[in-house]
């Protein structure tokens, strides 16, 4: 079952805030006197409305993100955003009332990213659903496997592996890197533990992918013919075996219109196309994984 956020009904308290409020709330942001105004009119507009936002953990549930409205608020949500869409860095519909309600009221017109409120301008009035985490699991070591393959691909394909905390990108390059020694020893592959289960499963086949073919130090610079090969085979290869994952088990029956079903699933999962995540809650803890075997590394020692 996919994640799905908490939904609730609840009511905006905006109003009433003054210049020198909205201006020490958005300290530091660079907006103008005009802005504040702007930003005032909108709440005032927005205050009082009665709609549904929802929670999410990507963001720790800090802000509640709008979800939806009844047709009898919508003028009041219309006016509140186009006042909000004035401070907008790269406005779109500076002092451009008509085309905004046109555009508004032709379905055309979208934020381009989520609305939200603050805590403190919200009081919660129902629960609509609940917060469903992923309920899936490996049954598998996903990262053994790919060393697997790997090693079909290449049996003497020989390195270290880590997850490091301290790598904060999210795009290759970033997010995990290749290490030579000098001396020509095993090379240690660091892999971000800031980024998603899949994607530190597909950034380990993409380092092994450098290695194999040879690229070593100036596998930065250009990605040769040898590693493009490699990808592809390993991915085939995955896709082949699949990585077997467990769907929770979860009640069957209706509940506010969502359905459950009471049934145990196995579906496989291949690195290019994720058709599954990790269970929420699932601690990864520092280890090392080599071709030869593995060992794991806790808080408490080996």
């Amino acid at each position: 079952m996919k994640y799905q956020p908490k939904i609730i009904k609840c009511r905006l308290k905006t109003g009433g805030k003054t210049i020198n409020e909205i201006r020490e709330q958005n300290k530091g942001q660079g907006l103008t006197y005009r802005d504040f105004e702007n930003i005032q009119k909108a709440y005032e507009e927005f205050d009082g409305v009665v709609l549904l936002l929802s929670l999410w953990d990507y963001d720790n549930h800090e802000s509640y993100h709008v979800y939806g409205w009844d047709d009898e608020v919508d003028e009041k949500m219309m006016m509140g955003i186009y006042h909000a869409e004035q401070t907008h860095p790269f406005p779109r519909y500076k002092g451009k009332k008509e085309e905004f309600i046109a555009d508004w009221k032709a379905g055309k017109y979208n934020p381009g990213c989520p609305m939200c409120f603050e805590k403190e301008d919200v009081e919660e009035l129902e629960v609509i659903r609940e917060e469903v985490k992923n309920m899936i699991k490996y049954i598998n070591n996903p990262f053994e496997d790919i060393v697997k393959i790997m090693n079909d691909i290449d049996p003497n394909i020989n390195a270290d592996i880590q997850f490091n905390p301290s790598l904060k990108g999210k795009d290759f390059g970033e997010c995990g890197m290749v290490t030579f020694p000098a001396d020509d020893s095993t090379p240690l592959i660091d892999i971000s533990t800031n980024i998603p289960f899949e994607a530190m499963i597909e950034v380990l086949a993409h380092e092994l992918a450098h290695i194999i073919a040879g690229e070593e130090s100036e596998h930065n610079t250009e990605w040769n013919k040898a590693f493009q090969k490699i990808q592809i085979e390993w991915q085939l290869k995955h896709e082949d075996n699949g990585v077997t994952v467990e769907v929770a088990k979860y009640e069957k029956g209706t509940e506010d219109g969502f359905e459950y079903e009471d049934e145990l699933e196995c579906i496989d999962i291949s690195i290019g196309m994720f058709k599954a995540s990790v269970v929420d809650g699932v601690r990864l803890y520092p280890y090392v994984i080599t071709s030869k075997g593995k060992r794991y590394i806790s808080e408490q020692g080996e």
